[in-house]
Parts: structure tokens; sequence; C-alpha cells
């Protein structure tokens, strides 16, 4: 016959803690199909440690901010959402059409006159904005 310890029962009821809460949190998870057409409206919703400090593009400086801007803004560069670390720290082109280095000429020798084109096509300020 085997004997219940204490240990042995505070392991057991933490599992049950653990499994319950797991149960809990995927019972509230809501799938949809996917949908390549755009959708208007809709809710937003953001899980960060602090509130969003600041919507201004050039001053966004917190994660959350940064989150939230990246869902609405476009920029002349910015790092793609990759799963690896090194990935997500290259600067890849999103409005512009290359990121400006000394060998593709976007940068001057004396490395004081960084020089961006933009894609075709992209406008602001517009009505309707594109």
């Amino acid at each position: 016959m085997q004997r219940v310890t204490k240990p042995r029962i505070l392991a057991v009821g933490c599992l049950c803690l653990v499994l319950g809460a797991v149960g809990l949190a995927s019972a509230g998870v809501r799938t949809s199909a996917k949908s390549t057409a755009p959708v208007k409206g809709g809710t937003l919703t953001l899980l960060g440690q602090s509130d969003i400090f600041n919507l201004d593009t050039t001053s966004g400086y917190y994660t959350v901010d940064n989150i939230l801007e990246r869902s609405f803004t476009r920029q002349l560069v910015s790092y793609p959402n990759a799963r690896s670390f090194l990935a997500q720290i290259q600067l890849e082109p999103d409005v512009a059409t290359a990121v400006p280095t000394k060998a593709n000429g976007g940068i001057s020798a004396n490395g004081r006159t960084y020089t961006l084109h933009l894609k075709k096509g992209v406008k602001w300020n517009t009505s309707p904005a594109r």
C-alpha cells in the first residue's frame, strides 16, 4: 500500500489548479474563419503592462505604443515581425524601396546624408488616404 504524503497532495493540487486555469483560459478563446477581405470597424484589443503614453509616431517609446502604431502607420523602414530575434533586428524597407547603405548609394561617403526612394503609388494626406 502506498502512503500519501503532504508533498504529493500539494503536487496533485497544484496540477489540478494549473489544468483548471488552462481550461478556463481556453474556454474564452474565440476562433473565426480566416478572411482575406478587409473588414471595417471592430475592436482592437491590446495586452500590455502599461497604458498608451503617446500616439505620436515620432515619440512612441513604450512597447504598447509601438504595437498600436504599427497597426495603423507605415514607416520608411521598419523592423519585421519575425520569430527569431536576429531576424527582428534587421531593418527592412516598408514605404522606401530599400534600406539605405553606403553600398547602394543611400548613405553619403561622409555618412551625413541619407537618400530614400519611395515605392510607386505611396500617398499620404490625401482623401481617401492610401
